[in-house]
């Protein structure tokens, strides 16, 4: 069972009337020599949906970049929004495209601040998915993955 943002991300807009976000960002690292070793793909992610039904759903604009095995690659849909800096989606770099400090830029020019502790409040938790997980993958504690990750 993975995280599914997505659904009530772009779901609830219809009901409220409002807009939804749905946001990701992690650096690109890891330890792929280790047999154990941790590999984390990067990626930065916006997603921004609306009430209204738009040529996929209701989602008005997606911005991404993600490495994988193949390597990196960078998708843009929907209609171009005010905030964003157009002339980076065409760097010869594509990890550069969109990168976390402009996620942080447009989140800024919607209204978020992204990465202020304090905007969201004192009623902020963190989820920890523990369980079963698919047949190979390394399982440990938060603890453990931080003392084996450059965090």
């Amino acid at each position: 069972m993975a995280n599914d943002v997505s659904s009530p991300v772009s779901y609830l807009p219809g009901v409220l009337n409002c807009r939804g976000l749905e946001v990701g960002s992690a650096p690109d690292f890891g330890d792929a020599g280790r047999k154990d070793g941790i590999r984390r793909w990067g990626h930065t992610l916006l997603a921004l949906y609306g009430p209204e039904k738009t040529d996929w759903l209701n989602r008005i604009r997606y911005l991404s970049v993600s490495n994988d095995v193949s390597g990196w690659s960078f998708s843009a849909n929907g209609e171009v929004q005010f905030f964003e800096e157009q002339e980076q989606y065409t760097n010869r770099s594509i990890r550069e495209r969109f990168t976390g400090e402009m996620l942080e830029r447009y989140c800024r020019a919607l209204g978020i601040e992204l990465n202020d502790a304090e905007f969201y409040g004192p009623e902020t938790y963190a989820i920890v998915r523990t369980g079963q997980t698919f047949r190979g993958a390394v399982s440990m504690s938060i603890a453990e993955a931080r003392s084996r990750l450059p965090l």
